[in-house]
Parts: C-alpha cells; sequence; structure tokens
C-alpha cells in the first residue's frame, strides 16, 4: 500500500532543493521518496 506525504517548507528552500536534486538528475519528489525510504531503513535496525 502507498501512501502519500504532504508537508509546508518555505518557498526558498524548496526552489534550492529542487535545483539540488536536478543537478543530481532526480526530481525534488524522487529524492524526498529515497531519503524517507533511508530513515524507515535505518529505524528498522
Amino acid at each position: 500500500m502507498q501512501t502519500r506525504i504532504h508537508f509546508r517548507i518555505n518557498e526558498d528552500i524548496k526552489q534550492l532543493a529542487h535545483k539540488a536534486a536536478e543537478r543530481k538528475g532526480l526530481t525534488l519528489s524522487d529524492a524526498c521518496r529515497s531519503f524517507t525510504e533511508e530513515l524507515a531503513e535505518e529505524q528498522k535496525k
């Protein structure tokens, strides 16, 4: 089952994060998803 995560963030921070993700060939959504999955894996240990 998949779920959505919503959060509010400052527009300036969002734009900087978006640019950083693009430099890595990612979308901001993909970068957030990856980070969330990493956090979950750490928690499982």
